[in-house]
């Protein structure tokens, strides 16, 4: 029987088990070289510990002899040692003895009184020892010194010729059971004061300090002599003498019997005894071990998960590509191609274009949000906030101070005369922003009522310069654009709260252009530009103000009566008020056209541009004129379905959100792109009913409804139902129901049962 040939799906089975074995082998050197850094962080991380453990044990050396050099200063200051000091024989017998005696006896009960510490002085010219606890016995001569204590004659020669230099060793025969730290020093002229300080006392000052298990804190004097803060054998003993560790660096890594330690050591007693701290050292590199089970583990991984993976897929595994091309979520694509990858292609350049778009929209949406933003921020809507600084980010602009607020727009009077095409706003916006950019300025504009208006922020220290730059910027647009450019900008502010005061300042030096008849000019705000409240020119923009609410709440009724007081202002005027009034009338016709032109762009007002009075039209013509097209197009409106269904979208969009503690007018206008004044009178209009009212009402609804049919408590129906809490719940309930949830669930209607 002849041998099946190996199907391709075998060859690839040494092809798939290369490529995992170069994947094995780079994740290993990886995971080598990560282990062997985190290794070394963790080793210097040790040291450092070691060493501050270490530092704190060798500050507490000094405190340790510090009893020693206080009861030296004291007896050096009492009185009557000059005269003892002096004496060829020692005047055992005389007052003066006897009163330092007193003296020396108080100092060292009050300074060296712990367990087994003794001190003595040796009055060299007398050649008399004092102390022991015997005011007429000589230590020395009795023999307790050089006995009992234990001290060699040699030892003994040692410590009384001594100067000014503290000398230091460590005492303990075989017949003592403790050690004492030896010191002696001249503390006057010809007496030395000598002082034992007990193994044990010593232990227990050092052992106050945590160190790491099997560390010693010792104590070596330059006899080559320890004192250790355990009982067990020094390890330096016989390997280190004194002389050579005080000649090394502070901190050092030593070998004693092939076992390695971390040594620190530091002088005191005047440089007699070397304080030492011995940490074992632990940390065991561990470094050729650890790649060796790296080695071994990738080599198991490759040749186990490797291997099946790779038998798996050569031999058995049906790539499931077709059940992939058809779950792919695009369309316009052929399923059924047998060139699976090319389709799978064809997907994914589908999807990247999607994603692009959905970028696309996701900025436009982040532009139309922060262009809201800076409208209610201009028009003092909503403060400076957190929320506010994110929304212009996501925009690419950062509110810097100080800052200017700038309207611009361009002459369109003087390009429709001519021939000439008329840039749009979009345009005129994005030359703006790229010339103010590469001037170092940051901006965000924004059209508004036919107007590019938003803050500009110049960089700091050129502010006085910012009213040249926009004159070069006018020359720039009219130069490439061949259109004139009126700009108008208040004066500079620095906190960011001022923004609508800023947006004021503009307004009125934009309003002063328009009623002076200037245009294609760069101004900023002067308190001068400011009209008088008696003012006419301050009377008919006050009418204008008025006009402009009553236009954006499309409270149209409102709006025909404020035309025709204005136009009643205007007949007051006196005859050589032509000009002024002309200008007026401009100002009048051009803000009716622009909110008739948002309202409905087929009205025959908004497609007139001459607004000049014609021969024969007189002021009484061109009211009535503005009257008729406002009546107008109130009619159309009110015959128009569009309005019923916008307010059943809202009311929809209220019934599916109410929930949402969120929920209010404002949010409500943002999702819908319309103003707050216009959502209410829609309400009004439609329903007979404010906003507020109707919102509160369904959710009371719905809140009745929970309290009878199910058992949850007041706090929980209030969450669920928009409310923030029980009480807020409460009183809305007891405003429109006038009774409260509680009795409403205890008493329900006629008809209703409670569960």
């Amino acid at each position: 029987m002849s041998q099946k040939p190996l199907s391709y799906r075998g060859i690839s089975f040494y092809k798939l088990m290369g490529a995992f074995f170069v994947v094995v082998f780079l994740f290993a050197v990886l995971t080598v070289g990560l282990t062997l850094h985190f290794m070394n962080q963790n080793n210097q991380a040790t040291e450092t510990s070691y060493a501050e453990m270490a530092n704190k044990v060798l500050q507490s050396a000094p405190s340790m002899v510090a009893g020693y050099y206080q009861i030296a200063d004291l007896i050096a200051d009492i009185p009557e040692i000059g005269q003892l000091s002096c004496a060829d024989t020692f005047p055992i017998e005389a007052q003066e003895a006897k009163q330092f005696w007193n003296h020396f006896d108080s100092v060292y009960h009050s300074t060296m009184s712990g367990a087994g510490n003794v001190a003595c002085l040796y009055f060299q010219k007398s050649n008399h020892t004092m102390g022991l606890g015997s005011y007429s016995n000589d230590p020395y001569l009795s023999g307790e010194m050089t006995g009992d204590f234990g001290l060699t004659e040699e030892q003994w020669q040692y410590l009384i010729t001594a100067g000014t230099q503290t000398r230091a060793f460590c005492l303990k025969t075989d017949q003592m059971s403790f050690g004492r730290l030896m010191l002696s020093k001249e503390i006057y002229p010809n007496v030395v004061l000598l002082a034992g300080i007990t193994d044990f006392n010593l232990q227990n000052t050092l052992q106050n300090f945590y160190l790491p298990p099997n560390s010693q804190a010792i104590l070596l004097t330059s006899d080559d002599r320890f004192i250790s803060s355990t009982k067990e054998q020094n390890p330096l003993d016989g390997y280190l003498s004194f002389t050579q560790i005080s000649s090394m660096a502070d901190s050092k890594t030593i070998d004693v019997s092939e076992s390695p330690y971390f040594l620190f050591h530091t002088p005191f007693a005047e440089g007699s005894v070397e304080q030492i701290v011995l940490i074992p050292n632990t940390i065991q590199d561990g470094q050729l071990q650890m790649i060796l089970n790296v080695v071994l583990f990738a080599l198991f991984s490759w040749l186990v998960a490797g291997g099946i993976f790779s038998y798996l897929f050569a031999s058995r595994f049906y790539r499931p590509i077709g059940k992939l091309v058809h779950d792919l979520p695009v369309q316009d694509i052929d399923k059924n191609d047998p060139h699976e990858f090319q389709v799978v292609s064809t997907a994914v350049q589908k999807l990247y274009q999607q994603a692009q778009n959905y970028e696309q929209q996701l900025n436009q949406q982040n532009h139309l949000l922060a262009d809201s933003l800076l409208l209610r921020l201009l028009q003092g809507e909503l403060s400076f906030s957190d929320e506010v600084e994110s929304a212009f980010s996501h925009v690419g602009f950062t509110l810097t101070s100080p800052f200017v607020i700038l309207m611009a727009q361009p002459e369109l009077s003087e390009v429709l005369d001519s021939s000439k095409s008329v840039p749009s706003l979009d345009t005129l916006q994005e030359i703006l922003s790229n010339f103010l950019a590469e001037s170092d300025y940051s901006c965000y504009l924004t059209e508004y009522r036919g107007l590019l208006i938003g803050p500009v922020c110049p960089p700091l220290g050129s502010e006085s310069s910012i009213e040249l730059v926009l004159r070069k910027l006018q020359e720039h647009i009219h130069s490439s654009l061949d259109v004139p450019l009126s700009m108008v900008l208040s004066e500079i502010h620095i906190s960011h709260a001022e923004f609508f005061d800023a947006y004021r300042e503009a307004s009125e030096t934009w309003e002063y252009n328009l009623l002076i008849g200037e245009a294609g000019t760069v101004r900023q705000f002067q308190s001068s530009h400011r009209l008088s409240e008696y003012d006419s020119s301050s009377v008919f923009l006050n009418n204008m103000r008025k006009l402009e609410n009553c236009l954006q709440a499309e409270n149209d009724q409102e709006a025909i009566s404020c035309i025709r007081h204005i136009f009643q202002t205007l007949s007051a005027g006196t005859p050589d008020a032509a000009p002024s009034i002309q200008r007026r009338l401009h100002y009048l016709f051009d803000t009716v056209r622009l909110y008739l032109c948002e309202r409905d762009e087929s009205s025959s007002l908004s497609k007139r541009k001459d607004i000049t009075p014609k021969k024969g039209q007189n002021l009484d013509d061109l009211c009535e004129e503005l009257c008729d097209a406002l009546h107008a197009i109130q009619k159309a409106e009110e015959d128009d379905p569009l309005k019923k269904r916008k307010i059943h979208q809202i009311t929809q969009y209220i019934q599916e959100n109410y929930q949402d503690p969120n929920l209010s007018a404002g949010a409500i206008a943002e999702q819908f792109h319309i103003s707050l004044p216009w959502l209410s009178n829609l309400f009004k209009r439609e329903l007979h009913i404010n906003f507020l009212d109707y919102l509160h009402r369904y959710r009371i609804k719905k809140a009745k409804d929970l309290i009878l049919q199910t058992k949850y408590n007041i706090g929980d129906i209030a969450e669920m139902v928009g409310y923030t809490n029980a009480v807020t719940m409460t009183r809305a309930f007891k405003r429109y129901e006038g009774i409260t949830p509680s009795w409403y669930r205890q008493n329900p209607p006629v008809g209703q049962k409670r569960i």
